[in-house]
């Protein structure tokens, strides 16, 4: 199994395979790849996998949008073989955030652990732990130059956080809870604000906040799909 990518032009409602070169052979349970987080600086693709047993491979890698072998790769937070990266995203001022896929326990409680890291060196910056619901965390996408993601059960709901300026505290919660009207597996903007969400079937644009309308919808030429 290999995981794959694929660049959607909304304006003309195509889909483009993007022909990366696998980092494992895919041919055996041990050298299984699951997709998982995706994201762009302006100009590369980063993205993360899991590997069997659904941990992460410890990197976090680099690619160019037309797809061929990894150009550079920066170290996960976590590890080889540890949680691993469920999403990421940049900020507006080039930094790249990221969510661990598995929950650590804190306190007795699961929590999702979030990261800002220098895409340069792979340095952490900052980090804060959001307690989450479930043995998966969810998806994550920087707006308004705030958190949102998934903390609870419930698929259609997000939780807006402030940016963490230190590390290793709780995130702060603005108070802003988002209620869907769908159920997602990944959250992105465009270059409007839109929020454009995904679940394994369908991509959805929400509009702006509060995102409890689908303004229009478009069948995913691939399935399942995560981020």
């Amino acid at each position: 199994i290999i995981a794959k990518m694929h660049h959607f032009d909304p304006s003309t409602d195509t889909t483009t395979a993007i022909s990366r070169v696998p980092t494992l052979s895919g041919e055996s349970p041990e050298e299984w790849e699951n997709g998982r987080g995706i994201a762009s600086d302006g100009t590369n693709l980063w993205y993360t996998i899991l590997i069997d047993p659904f941990k992460g491979d410890g990197k976090i890698h680099k690619i160019a949008p037309t797809g061929g072998a990894d150009i550079g790769t920066i170290p996960d937070p976590f590890g080889f073989n540890r949680s691993g990266v469920n999403s990421l995203d940049f900020d507006s001022s080039g930094y790249l955030w990221e969510i661990s896929s598995w929950p650590v326990q804190l306190d007795n409680d699961p929590a999702a652990v979030i990261f800002k890291i220098d895409s340069n060196t792979g340095a952490v910056l900052a980090s804060c732990y959001a307690r989450t619901h479930g043995d998966w965390t969810g998806p994550l996408a920087i707006v308004n130059g705030k958190i949102l993601t998934r903390t609870n059960s419930s698929y259609n709901q997000l939780t807006e956080y402030h940016p963490p300026s230190d590390i290793g505290n709780f995130c702060v919660p603005t108070g802003n809870v988002f209620t869907l009207p769908v159920e997602v597996t990944g959250i992105d903007t465009d270059n409007a604000g839109n929020l454009i969400v995904t679940d394994f079937h369908n991509l959805y644009n929400l509009g702006h906040a509060p995102y409890n309308t689908v303004v229009s919808s478009q069948p995913n030429a691939f399935y399942p799909s995560w981020e």
